[in-house]
């Protein structure tokens, strides 16, 4: 059980798993309106606020909450969040960034922090801001999209051309980006994230698809997204293969990872990955991707 006696609490131990061999992530899971079952990804979650809902503010059919010298654009969802705003009814808030700024989606209990399969079901995505659902100790609990969901809510489209906008290469054509990443969940999110940010995106479920594709089509692709952990050949293997073909010298190739050891990153600058970023952390990304592309040339980030 997940405890938050403070105003302002972190998420950075999990407790429970799953079964062995089953590839998993790390979720918050919390209690949604008539009492059902949700589950957010830890690693899009900065930090657990906890607020009275009397201190949350309405402007114009938003909901704000204000926070030290600023205010914090707050995503209410009917079917997540109770209607309450009685004194002393406390709930909480899951602080992400989107867009260069912090966004909290209210729930109204967080239940438990633990591992669950990433092998999410998209068949019942069947509404704004779910990616699909899993199991969990035999009942459908619902995996949230939080970007999805304030993209809707909070109408950030203005926001959203900026950072398109901002992360685009001058006037030249779209760039290709290939991805290798062998999960569909978190391939099908990062898909969607770079789509929407208006690149050419190649998709390869393992290193040795995204290789055969690169040998095919060298002079279309312009940037690496790679998973580090895949099979038959992982994002350490590939960047190596990458970097052994005088063909791809200047390829840039950006890792995107839930792995963030010492050891890791050691590999990491060996195999010859250019930068690196923790996965699904969507605007850190996107800066990255913009960045080795704007550079026009091959650079390496310390990471």
């Amino acid at each position: 059980m997940l405890a938050t006696s403070s105003s302002s609490a972190s998420a950075n131990d999990a407790a429970g798993s799953v079964e062995e061999g089953i590839e998993a992530q790390t979720a918050l899971i919390v209690r949604t309106a008539h009492s059902k079952l949700a589950a957010v990804p830890r690693m899009v979650i900065q930090r657990i606020e906890r607020v009275d809902l009397q201190d949350l503010q309405e402007v114009r059919g938003r909901y704000v909450y204000p926070i030290r010298d600023g205010q914090m654009p707050v995503v209410r969802v009917p079917w997540i969040d109770a209607e309450q705003r009685s004194s002393g009814a406390v709930q909480y808030l899951l602080v992400f960034r989107l867009f260069d700024q912090e966004v909290g989606l209210l729930v109204p209990q967080i239940v438990d922090i633990r591992e669950i399969p990433t092998a999410v079901d998209p068949r019942h995505a069947n509404q704004d801001g779910v990616a699909g659902t899993v199991l969990i100790d035999g009942q459908v609990v619902e995996v949230l999209d939080v970007y999805e969901l304030a993209e809707k809510l909070l109408r950030l489209s203005e926001c959203q051309q900026q950072m398109v906008s901002k992360h685009s290469v001058g006037n030249q054509q779209r760039s290709t980006l290939l991805l290798a990443e062998d999960t569909p969940f978190f391939r099908n999110q990062i898909k969607r994230f770079l789509d929407l940010a208006e690149y050419n995106v190649i998709a390869a479920e393992d290193g040795i698809v995204a290789w055969e594709i690169l040998n095919e089509r060298a002079d279309e692709i312009n940037l690496v997204v790679t998973d580090i952990e895949m099979p038959r050949m992982n994002g350490f293997e590939l960047a190596k293969k990458i970097r052994s073909d005088e063909r791809f010298e200047n390829l840039p190739i950006v890792a995107i990872t839930s792995l963030h050891s010492d050891e890791a990153l050691v590999q990491g600058h060996a195999a010859g990955i250019d930068d690196w970023k923790i996965k699904l952390h969507r605007d850190e990304m996107l800066a990255a991707i913009s960045q080795q592309l704007q550079a026009k040339k091959r650079f390496r980030v310390s990471y």
